[in-house]
């Protein structure tokens, strides 16, 4: 899904005096001041002024407090929601929250999402419901602290009348009975404390991974204060006004409960830890959370809602998992048989009576003593005493079976298998031996009826009964045996393991949960387990440590059918123990369990715009969380600019670009044997250039050629326009070919064909134009004698020799300009001047180096031996105007666009050693003086490199962030940004045994095309080439390829030319990244040097060769491979001992709208049409010419 995201995004830290305030449980109360920096940890910016000084707007307010059936609430519900969520928030309007009447009113509190289409759907939900309150602020987890005060703000001043305030989740269970008679009973609650599932001496997560990440920098203590679960907790409305007057005093802090908790502890109030109150997510149950033991549950789903609030279990509850319990104080004494433990709660502690008498909790220390015996109470002071407890209680039938509905794969469901019970077991578990299908939720039901018989005498036919002696606890189990025994098929049952050994292999911290390991360490990983497993160490685990496994970890929200407990059915185990070799037997599993299942995601995205991908997955705890991945690298682990996961498990992109192009996958951290892969595939708006802009023509009757080159994602159509009318189909005045790429006006006419051709371009992604301006001068007129077309396109080809260098004009084919090596009238004189100004040394010949082209302004061409490079006005004058120092030996030249910088590589050395040092020239397209900055120090010294590898300027317009840098018999390319110059990451290349030779950058898709250094191999040299992603720095695929590898202008094609051999091997690059092999063919001999020209027909590219010991020059055209070879084009000069010359016989392309390239030879240069491909020009008489540079300008 594509948005885009609004510009002012902030985050606020809290600030004094110019300094973070470090959020501690001992800071002093002071007020926030803002700031807006980008948060360390990569979650979602927040919109925020002095963190809660601003009163965020109520876009929808809800009236809830103020209708006339709410006015004598006491309790207000705020239920946390998403726009997303409305099948949840439905579920919940049916279910519990359908009893919130009269003493109880809720809202459900949003914030705004960037998406306004659910802005409106909740709008429009409000005029149904009237239970809508939106806040103006982005709603997303890190923004949770905002959407708590701000709720609490709302409650503050709409429903003061309200006794009790409750913040709940919208995946939440809520009791409302049970919470009307906590609030309502006489011993009451406080006014200074906060109920809730509560944690004591917590630790902040300090992994940068982690979903809860806290810094140091945001809170600096080890310990947090004690808090309450912000998934429901319930305090008075008194409390809440003094944390809503207290928060402009408090830092801000993203973890809301601990925000709240921070608040408590200024104010000095506490909190109370409340056992009915589930911060995960209860046994699903029915008849659990509708009775009083289960007050708030966590994570449950629409579904599980409304099966449990169908159910009728009133009279069953009670039966098997509850007692009586009464309050007594007992003088002291000396206790008899007591077992002490250690406790989190008093519910925990009450639970662990099974078969006491009574039990005494200490709240301060969690010591939970259990007494055995009557006479161990005597005078000893308990909490409790049990009382009335299993077979003392009646329990009668229930009128309708409990319905417990829950989806199939399949329409049928198969008869439920009896329980066979112990032969004094008297209990009745009645099964249907069919199960009629739920026509309006159209999925099967199982009907579960329990019936107690209570001792006595029986009322069967059969005659006496024993006594029923099935214990609490027993009948449980059988009851959880019968309802979910026909839930989980035996497939389901092991792809559950399957998932089981992948979350453990992740949350035991195993370097590689890939499937091929875990089926290798499945065994090491099952006797982990076990050992895990094992509470008491016992060397057996029973039905309880299975059950607190179950509840503990995140396996409810993970698996929908199957539990842990279905191990004691489909291993066979037939007491309640598991012996370590069931356990490991259990969980030996075949290769294909571990097979990971994909769902593929396509998305589609325009360049430049601003992205987030939702992955639809849900994290399967807390504790868990989203990862994003792609080439298998965890996004979180990288830093890549413009990329973030943020905390809700969005991937966010800033802008997208073709780098972006491929495949995205998302997963549960502890559950990725299922992954959602979102395959990226970018549109990019055409591009549109016509040629010439302008043109005059002195004479009607002669042809016009227009020339129009679009690029774009998908490719664009083009249209012709003539004064904004498109262009009719008239065979005998106009001709398109290339398809419409070029348009012929013939036997042009100054009435008819004057005027403005506009070039109109578009896809699906955007539309451009160009125009073009054409005049034609009246005919007869006196001045016109002969034909002179004037064009605004000026082309030149440079040739540097030995003397100085030559302009040429290749559609004139004359000389436009000499400069000798005598020159010496600068623009720009140098400051230091130790001799006469003089474009060479007078006392040798030129030497030259590599140049570049800078914006069709300047040409940039580096003298080594003189240290410098020269800065030449390719337009008007073409003299040189400035020298730039360097360091010694400048060799290598790159200019990168987007920044305006050439980069040189300077030798320090008359010979190729790896002392070379990196110097950059900015703003290098001004016309001012120039100087040369290093790049970033290592240590206290310039870095010393072998080679470095910038990318160059793309015909599709992405602006790469990154070059590489090599050192000499290293296996490592070093990254480098550009921007600033630093130094960021080391790419080991060791595994390939790849000393990194070449670089070539691939912008469609985001790669790199490594060339490494030749090795011996069995059957001689090899080379091999590596493709690395440009955004994880990921080594893709690997190939033994001869050659050095080119990238054409449009990212469309990569050539690898092996010029020893003459093979050339051509390669596809799809619009989605893919790169594939088209075809090979080999030249009849050594090659020279290589570049790309346009294509005849308008669309790609060719290229072009040299030959290092023949007179020819060869074409080879991309798309079919088809090979053109020029003989007779001179002799190629000598092999040179120039070193700075990495070829003997150049070649330089024009522009795309060029039909030139040149290639000098032993002493002339030869300016060729390559559409035609025939010699054009030929300027001779010039000493050594070795190096080539075109320009084009646009002349008014």
């Amino acid at each position: 899904m594509e948005v885009r995201l609004p510009t002012q995004i902030q985050v606020v830290i809290a600030k004094k005096e110019g300094e973070v305030i470090l959020v501690g449980r001992k800071q002093p109360k002071q007020t926030a001041a803002a700031t807006t920096i980008m948060p360390s940890d990569a979650t979602r910016p927040k919109i925020c002024e002095n963190c809660f000084h601003t009163k965020f707007r109520y876009i929808v307010e809800s009236d809830v407090c103020t209708r006339n059936i709410s006015q004598n609430a006491s309790i207000l519900l705020l239920v946390f929601s998403k726009h997303e969520n409305r099948n949840q928030r439905n579920a919940l309007r049916r279910t519990w929250l359908s009893q919130a009447k009269g003493n109880v009113t809720y809202t459900f509190v949003f914030g705004k999402s960037t998406m306004e289409e659910l802005n409106y759907n909740v709008a429009d939900e409000q005029k149904i419901h009237y239970d809508i309150l939106l806040i103006d602020f982005i709603e997303s987890y890190r923004n949770l602290t905002l959407k708590t005060i701000s709720a609490f703000r709302w409650a503050v001043q709409n429903c003061g009348h309200v006794n009790y305030v409750m913040k709940v989740d919208d995946d939440m269970w809520v009791n409302l009975e049970a919470l009307q008679e906590m609030v309502t009973s006489p011993l009451g609650l406080s006014t200074n404390k906060l109920f809730g599932s509560c944690s004591m001496n917590a630790r902040p997560f300090r992994d940068p991974t982690h979903k809860y990440y806290v810094p140091f920098s945001m809170y600096n203590e080890s310990i947090y204060p004690p808090y309450c679960s912000g998934t429901g907790y319930l305090t008075n409305m008194a409390l809440i006004k003094e944390v809503v007057n207290l928060s402009p005093n408090i830092p801000f802090f993203p973890l809301e409960d601990i925000y709240i908790a921070l608040c408590l502890e200024h104010l000095g109030y506490k909190i109370h830890n409340i056992g009915e109150f589930h911060a995960y997510k209860v046994y699903p149950h029915p008849c659990l959370y509708r009775s009083h033991i289960v007050i708030t549950s966590h994570g449950v789903t629409a579904n599980e809602l409304k099966m449990i609030w169908k159910a009728n279990c009133k009279a069953q509850i009670r039966a098997w998992m509850d007692c009586s319990y009464h309050e007594v104080q007992l003088p002291a004494s000396v206790p008899c048989e007591i077992r002490l433990d250690k406790m989190s709660s008093f519910q925990d502690c009450r639970d662990a009576c099974e078969d006491c008498t009574a039990i005494k909790y200490n709240y301060s220390t969690g010591e939970c003593h259990t007494y055995h015996q009557e006479s161990c109470i005597t005078q000893k002071s308990v909490n409790f005493i049990k009382r009335d407890c299993g077979q003392t209680q009646d329990v009668k039938s229930t009128p309708e079976p409990l319905l417990l509905r829950v989806k199939r794969p399949d329409s049928t469901v198969k008869p439920a298998k009896p329980l066979t019970l112990d032969n004094d077991d008297k209990s009745e578990i009645v099964l249907p031996s069919e199960t009629p299908v739920d026509q309006t939720e159209k999925a099967p039901e199982i009907k579960v009826s329990l019936e107690r018989i209570n001792p006595g005498p029986s009322s069967s036919s059969q005659g006496e009964g024993k006594a029923n002696d099935l214990s609490p606890k027993k009948l449980r189990d059988r009851v959880e045996e019968a309802m979910f025994s026909e839930l989980c098929s035996l497939q389901e049952y092991t792809q559950m393991k399957a998932e089981v050994l992948r979350y453990h292999c992740v949350r035991f911290q195993e370097k590689d949960c890939s499937p091929q390991a875990l089926y290798s360490k499945k065994d090491y990983l099952a006797s982990l387990m076990f050992s895990y497993y094992d509470k008491n160490m016992d060397n057996t685990i029973v039905r309880d440590e299975i059950w607190e496994i179950w509840v503990t970890e995140p396996f409810q929200r993970m698996f929908a059918s199957c539990t842990l407990m279905d191990m004691f059915r489909f291993e066979n185990i037939l007491d309640d123990e598991i012996q370590e070799g069931e356990f490991l037997k259990a969980f030996d599993l075949e290769p294909a369990a571990f097979e990971e299942s994909f769902q593929e995601v396509p998305t589609l995205a325009t360049v430049g715009n601003g992205l987030e991908l939702r992955c639809g997955i849900s994290p399967s705890s807390e504790n868990s969380h989203i990862i994003w991945s792609r080439h298998n690298i965890d996004l979180e682990t990288i830093s890549f600019p413009g990329i973030a996961v943020f905390s809700d498990g969005t991937l966010y992109f800033e802008s997208v670009g073709i780098h972006h192009i491929g495949n995205w996958t998302c997963y549960d951290k502890y559950r990725s044997g299922f992954k959602q892969v979102h395959t990226l595939q970018i549109n990019i708006p055409p591009i549109v250039k016509v040629s010439p802009s302008s043109m005059m023509l002195p004479v009607s009757g002669v042809d016009i050629f227009l020339h129009c080159h679009v690029t774009g994602i998908p490719r664009p159509t083009i249209q012709w326009q003539f004064n904004d009318k498109v262009i009719p189909v008239r065979p005998d005045h106009y001709a398109r070919i290339h398809e419409n790429g070029t348009l012929i006006i013939k036997s042009s006419n100054y009435q008819r064909d004057s005027g403005a051709y506009k070039c109109q371009a578009k896809n699906v992604a955007g539309n451009s134009e160009d125009i073009a301006m054409v005049y034609i001068q009246k005919p007869n007129r006196t001045e016109n004698h002969l034909y002179s077309k004037q064009s605004s396109r000026q082309e030149t080809f440079f040739v540097f020799h030995q003397t100085g260098y030559s302009a040429y004009n290749p559609s004139g084919c004359y000389t436009k300009r000499q400069v000798h090596s005598s020159f010496g009238h600068l623009k720009y004189i140098p400051e230091e001047l130790d001799a006469p100004i003089h474009l060479c040394d007078q006392r040798k010949d030129c030497n030259w180096g590599p140049s570049v082209n800078v914006q069709n302004k300047f040409l940039y061409i580096a003298q080594p031996t003189e240290n410098r490079v020269v800065v030449i006005d390719a337009v008007q004058t073409m003299n040189p105007v400035e020298f730039v120092r360097t360091d010694l030996f400048p060799a290598k030249l790159y200019y990168v666009e987007h920044l305006d910088e050439v980069w040189v590589l300077c030798w320090n050395s008359d010979k190729n050693t790896g002392s070379k040092t990196i110097v950059v020239i900015k703003e290098a397209s001004s016309d001012t003086r120039h100087s040369m900055v290093h790049t970033q120090p290592i240590g206290y010294k310039f870095d010393l490199v072998q080679d470095m590898f910038i990318p160059p300027t793309s015909e599709l317009h992405q602006n790469m962030r990154y070059g590489y840098v090599v050192h000499s018999e290293q296996h490592n390319l070093f990254k480098i940004e550009l921007e600033s110059m630093r130094y960021t990451k080391s790419l080991d290349l060791e595994s390939f045994a790849c000393l990194p030779q070449e670089v070539a950058f691939i912008p469609l898709g985001g790669h790199i095309l490594v060339k490494c250094k030749p090795t011996n191999g069995p059957s001689g040299p090899e080379t091999t080439q590596i493709l690395i992603d440009l955004i994880t720095d990921t080594p893709v695929s690997n190939i033994t390829l001869p050659g050095t590898p080119y990238v054409s202008p449009d990212s469309k094609h990569v050539v690898s030319v092996d010029k020893e051999t003459g093979k050339v091997h051509i390669a596809k690059v799809k619009e989605n990244g893919e790169i594939s092999k088209m075809t090979e063919v080999t030249v009849s001999s050594k090659v020279s040097d290589v570049t790309f020209f346009p294509s005849k027909d308008g669309h790609g590219y060719n290229i072009v060769m040299t030959s290092q010991e023949l007179p020819e020059i060869y074409s080879v055209q991309l798309n079919n491979g088809k090979i053109t070879s020029l003989k007779g084009m001179g002799e190629p000069p000598k092999m040179t001992l120039n070193p700075f010359t990495p070829v003997s016989r150049s070649v330089v392309g024009g522009d795309v709208f060029s039909k030139y390239f040149a290639t000098p030879s032993k002493d002339t240069l030869m300016i060729l049409n390559g559409q035609d491909m025939y010699i054009d020009c030929q300027l001779s008489g010039l000493k050594n010419p070795d190096k080539v540079a075109y320009n084009v300008a646009s002349v008014a």
